[in-house]
């Protein structure tokens, strides 16, 4: 397996919907095992408890809803959880649930 290494002695990056900041542990164990150091420069995270495990983790807490921060600052890596796919799927199946209720309420009736 080839790694690309970047050609500089500490990277930046932004951990969005972080939350107790797994995908942050493995980046940075990563780029250690690489001889790079890395910054988080913003995290963030909505849910409460998971600021609060992330800050007993990391030392520093995420900020809440995404939605809130006006600008990210200067990074090289973003990372993002997949979580948000789990969400995102979840909905879709309550919309598909919901959607085979209403035919087969419409259904039942004839």
């Amino acid at each position: 397996m080839n790694i690309a290494v970047i050609s500089t002695e500490e990277i930046r990056f932004v951990d969005l919907f972080s939350g107790i900041g797994g995908i942050r542990l493995a980046f940075e164990q990563t780029a250690h095992s690489l001889n790079i150091e890395s910054e988080c420069v913003l995290s963030s995270e909505i849910n409460t408890d998971g600021q609060l495990v992330y800050e007993k983790n990391f030392g520093h807490t995420a900020l809440g809803d995404i939605r809130l921060i006006d600008k990210l600052p200067e990074h090289e890596f973003l990372l993002v959880s997949i979580n948000l796919v789990k969400a995102v799927a979840q909905e879709a199946i309550m919309k598909a649930f919901y959607f085979t209720q209403q035919i087969y309420s419409n259904y039942s009736k004839a």
